[in-house]
């Protein structure tokens, strides 16, 4: 009997030590840098997904493969004019997607980055913008958005400056007076839209400029 068993045990064990665990998820596999690797397509394609072309269900079946969101957060509203679809990331947890889709084409990108990247670097891999701005958060100069614009791909990439007078000093009137970005400031999130809306975002109260140089640091 214990002739019998002793072979059996081996391949058991064998099989065992064969059987690898699934290693637990890294960093970098929460993190989505297809903006600017153009990996698996570039802008204005983001994974796969185009303003204009792409359909609602093509936006949810990309959004399900995505191995940074937590599937479990995603949302599909039905609102006035359209739907809208939103998911967070999975690290840190807060919304990092969000699609507009109108008449079941897809309209408007937005990506929050879940990471850091300065200006700088943006432009090194992207290339040099067309226009740069900045306008007042709610009407008021007590924060601001600055914008990096590529007309021809529709890519804003954005940077939300915080509401100390310090910051506002610095970026938000330092950008107005002089049409020129800190190389160092941050990007916060990136969205892909339509040309109409390029045109909207360009001829509303911010303050734009053509694209020369970013400022030192």
């Amino acid at each position: 009997m214990k002739s019998k068993l002793i072979p059996l045990l081996i391949c058991i064990l064998t099989l065992m030590g064969c059987v690898q665990a699934t290693p637990p998820p890294t960093i970098d596999d929460q993190i989505d840098k297809s903006l600017f690797t153009g990996v698996p397509c570039m802008v204005p394609c983001w994974h796969g997904l185009e303003v204009g072309k792409s359909t609602e269900s093509e936006v949810i079946s990309t959004v399900q493969k995505l191995n940074y969101i937590d599937l479990e957060t995603m949302q599909i509203n039905r609102i006035s004019g359209g739907t809208e679809i939103i998911a967070n990331c999975i690290s840190p947890v807060k919304e990092c997607l969000k699609f507009d889709v109108v008449n079941d084409v897809l309209m408007k990108m937005v990506v929050g980055l879940n990471y850091e990247i300065r200006v700088d670097e943006a432009i090194e891999l992207l290339g040099d913008p067309h226009y740069l701005g900045v306008s007042a958060v709610n009407g008021e100069i007590v924060a601001c958005e600055v914008y990096m614009i590529w007309r021809n791909s529709g890519l804003v990439l954005t940077s939300m400056v915080a509401t100390s007078s310090e910051e506002i000093e610095k970026h938000c009137e330092g950008i107005r007076n002089t049409g020129k970005i800190p190389s160092s400031l941050l990007i916060t999130e990136a969205r892909l839209i339509s040309g109409m809306e390029l045109l909207t975002l360009l001829t509303s109260d911010g303050k734009f400029f053509d694209f020369s140089v970013t400022q030192s640091q």
